[in-house]
């Protein structure tokens, strides 16, 4: 790959730190309240980068709170690069644990797998209501799933 002009390493970096910031609002967004306002810091000097990110209510007379910061890189790109990789596997396991730990899902799944049995004899007709329910969840799930991924898809390209 041939190396950047001062100009394209510059739209990199403003590119990459757009999805930085989707991806921490992704992540982030059930700990904070609406409003909230996500900021990225490039620091360091040659050889020695790093990144914080900070965060405060949209109100200007609010002061900025760390959320995170980064380990010291070689470079900007490999600082945030590197960034971007942690989130995007923050963002697939929080995915992840959002639809197979959905109350519903969970719900339907512990109950089909201890229904109620009578001296060996099982209750069809609950048997055949639950297995209904746990697969119309399974069709919310992977519904929800494809929903995601599609998002994922589009931040990425």
């Amino acid at each position: 790959m041939a190396r950047m002009s001062k100009y394209e390493t510059l739209m990199w970096q403003k590119e990459m730190r757009k999805q930085i910031i989707v991806h921490i609002c992704f992540v982030f967004a059930c700990l904070f309240p609406r409003g909230v306002v996500f900021n990225l810091i490039l620091f360091g000097q040659p050889g020695a980068y790093g990144i914080r990110i900070n965060w405060k209510m949209g109100s200007e007379s609010t002061c900025w709170s760390l959320l995170m910061a980064t380990g010291l890189k070689l470079t900007i790109s490999k600082s945030l690069e590197s960034l971007l990789k942690h989130l995007r596997r923050q963002s697939k396991q929080y995915l992840r644990n959002a639809v197979f730990t959905s109350p519903d899902f969970a719900r339907r799944n512990y109950l089909a797998a201890h229904s109620e049995a009578v001296d060996g004899y099982f209750n069809r007709e609950k048997l055949e209501e639950e297995h209904r329910k746990s697969l119309e969840d399974s069709k919310k799930a992977e519904e929800r799933s494809k929903v995601s991924a599609e998002l994922i898809h589009s931040m990425y390209m």
